[in-house]
Formats: C-alpha cells, structure tokens, sequence
C-alpha cells in the first residue's frame, strides 16, 4: 500500500476568518462518496479543534501579557501597591521596602493607616471613600511613617478595580516627593 488515496474528505479549519489549515479523512482502500452528515461532523470537528488552538493563542497572549505585568511591577522606579477593601496592603514593589524601610514581608497584609501619620489619615480615607464610591479622585498627597518613625512624602495615584460591579481592589501608584521638596 502505498501513499494513493481512493477518497478524500476536507473542510478548512478557520479561527475568526482565516483559514490556518485543514481537516482532512481520507480513504485508501476504497472509493466511497463521503456523505453530508460525514462533511457536517467534520466540520464540527474543525470547529473544535480551532477553538482549542485559538484559546491556546489567547492563553499565550495572556501568560505574555501578565509577565510583562510583573516585569513592569517588579522593576517600576516608583512605589506600586494594591490595597484591598479595608485598605490592606496585598502587594507592593521593591520600592516599599526601600520608601518605608519595612521588609516586603512586614507590608503585605498590614492596613495602610498604620504606616500613615494619625492627623494625615482622615483626610486620605476620605479620599478612599470617594473612590470606592466611584467618585472621581485626582492624585493625592500622603505623609507616609517609614519604620525609623520618619516622614516619607508620596504622591498617589490610585484607581479602584471592580469585579462583578463591587470594589475589589485599589491599584496605587506613588512617588516620592521628600527629596523634591529637600532640593
């Protein structure tokens, strides 16, 4: 037996509208007219199968997508943190340990009241409050206690992230403004 085919059926495997191959059954023993039902269930089989290869593509996209994230996190010359509801920290950069003098491992989990100076913090949990209230905030001043008991002056920009319309997390960008100031 050689590489003769007797019947062949085929339909193109598309994802969105470009055709990246085809599905193909062929026959090489006998002659047979491959019927509508064979073409259909073919044809499903491609749909599957182009499914499964665009959702790797996507999955692909996304694994890049979120090193570049973390590349971005990891490596930012400014302090990038996350808050949750009750304004706990759930993620911060290596410019935490380096602003506040705490090690990453004294952040994560602590509210950030604590690492804010009494008189300062109403005013800044007002300001969460508007943003948790979708209220438009423009970026803020925030007199952070570094672990020596000294100031630290931050600009923040922060922005809420929803999920299922409920607040979920607060996204933090700040900089570092004390040695501005000092020149």
């Amino acid at each position: 037996i050689g590489f003769l085919v007797r019947a062949i059926l085929q339909v193109p495997l598309l994802v969105g509208n470009q055709v990246i191959g085809v599905v193909a059954v062929d026959n090489q023993q006998l002659e047979r007219t491959f019927s509508e039902n064979d073409q259909y269930l073919l044809s499903a089989l491609a749909d599957y199968a182009a499914i499964a290869i665009d959702n790797a593509r996507l999955y692909q996209q996304v694994k890049r997508s979120e090193q570049s994230y973390r590349d971005l996190f990891a490596n930012a010359n400014d302090l990038i943190f996350t808050l949750d509801r009750d304004l706990k920290i759930q993620s911060i950069n290596k410019v935490g340990p380096e602003i506040t003098g705490y090690a990453e491992a004294e952040l994560i989990g602590r509210p950030l009241h604590e690492l804010s100076f009494p008189d300062a913090w109403p005013q800044v949990e007002r300001l969460f409050a508007d943003l948790a209230a979708a209220r438009p905030v423009q970026p803020f001043e925030l007199q952070l206690k570094r672990h020596d008991e000294e100031a630290t002056i931050v600009e923040v920009s922060a922005r809420l992230v929803r999920d299922s319309g409920k607040a979920e997390l607060i996204h933090c960008i700040a900089r570092g403004l004390t040695e501005r100031r000092r020149l």
